[in-house]
């Protein structure tokens, strides 16, 4: 005989619902004549935590592999660069602000969906964004800004923890009008 009690069965237990999009982290928008502040006081807060962070020995290495990966994950369109400071990933195909946002969105994470699995595995870093639009005004200004969401919302959605991302506000720019040019600053976090 079996000395074990019959289980019990259980009660279903209720599955909280997914969280709808609009309660995702948000990142805030930088002021320009913060930016340069604020990436410090982020990389600062970032370091606290060893994971996060490397020794100033790793970081030439850390950021030339990385730098080869990006570039073999880029879409041609995307033009990678590796700069004294980090990486730079530069959309230059000026992204047109008259598509409909929607797919406009669907595209850009279609295109950054390489990039964020190599950047979701690079953690010790800060990416910054940051668009340029030509003529940016009160009108254009909140479609601007909504685009660069969208790009956040595709490094967050991907795995990318929002505490490493910061939107720099937008600016006006010498580009081809009714357009938008993106760029990516990929920094390291350093550990004093």
């Amino acid at each position: 005989p079996n000395p074990l009690p019959p289980a019990k069965p259980r009660k279903p237990v209720a599955k909280p619902a997914p969280a709808p999009v609009a309660s995702a982290p948000q990142v805030p928008v930088v002021p320009a004549q913060e930016a340069d502040k604020v990436r410090s006081e982020t990389k600062l807060a970032l370091a606290q935590d060893k994971r996060n962070a490397m020794v100033s020995a790793d970081v030439g290495y850390y950021l030339d592999v990385l730098y080869g990966r990006l570039k073999q994950g880029a879409d041609p369109g995307i033009q990678v660069a590796r700069t004294n400071e980090g990486v730079r990933i530069d959309f230059n195909e000026s992204l047109s602000l008259t598509q409909e946002e929607a797919q406009s969105a669907v595209d850009d994470c279609h295109r950054l969906m390489p990039l964020t699995r190599v950047l979701r595995e690079y953690e010790q870093t800060l990416i910054a964004l940051h668009a340029t639009a030509r003529r940016l005004d009160s009108a254009s200004r909140p479609t601007v800004e909504r685009r660069i969401r969208g790009y956040t919302s595709c490094l967050i959605s991907a795995g990318i923890s929002n505490k490493r991302v910061l939107i720099l506000a937008p600016e006006d720019a010498a580009v081809d009008s009714g357009t938008l040019h993106v760029q990516m600053r990929i920094e390291p976090v350093v550990r004093g």
